[in-house]
């Protein structure tokens, strides 16, 4: 009679580790609200030139699938003032749409922030409350800002609108309160991203 302990089998098993460079989690787009002021506008107002107030509340959204140039659109409200006379106020309702330059890896870091240089150009058109509805075009640049390898955030930019706008007309549909052509403001949005 023959006993024996039973012989065991060691194996070493293979483990595969694959290191995949993320630059952020992937969002089906980012939502944009944000506020723009600030700076003031060079105005006209009866004749007279003087430097109004600007401010603007809006929300936009930027479509993107693993690109760098994103498709934007943005919906806001815009409103200049007479500091002098504060019934004087003068709206635009906007309606924009064009691409925005939002790179994948960021362009710096710092510690766990990341940093990215954004610039973008729009088109449209505005209905303004007492004058027309016509095209208004707005170009901007500025940085994002986001944690590690999320992709929500907040966005800094200087806007800049190249055209004359016209607020308010005489009833001959001459202008009666315009912005100059060159105007700058400065905007600070929020990146949220549902879809990431």
């Amino acid at each position: 009679m023959c006993s024996g302990l039973p012989s065991e089998a060691h194996g070493q098993d293979d483990i595969t580790i694959r290191i995949i460079e993320e630059p952020y989690r992937q969002p089906n787009a980012f939502l944009v609200p944000y506020f723009e002021g600030l700076l003031g506008r060079n105005l006209t107002v009866d004749g007279q030139a003087i430097e109004g107030n600007q401010i603007g509340l809006g929300i936009g959204t930027m479509s993107t699938r693993r690109a760098n140039v994103l498709f934007r659109s943005n919906i806001a409200w815009r409103q200049v003032s007479v500091p002098e006379d504060p019934d004087s106020k003068f709206g635009t309702f906007e309606i924009h749409l064009g691409a925005q330059l939002h790179p994948l890896r960021p362009t710096l870091a710092i510690g766990n922030t990341a940093v990215r240089a954004t610039c973008g150009a729009l088109g449209g058109m505005g209905m303004f409350t007492d004058g027309p509805t016509t095209a208004t075009v707005e170009a901007n640049c500025g940085f994002s800002f986001s944690s590690g390898n999320d992709p929500g955030g907040i966005i800094v930019q200087m806007v800049w609108r190249p055209m004359e706008e016209i607020f308010g007309r005489y009833e001959d549909d001459t202008a009666r309160v315009f912005a100059h052509a060159g105007g700058w403001s400065l905007r600070l949005g929020f990146l949220v991203a549902p879809g990431g």
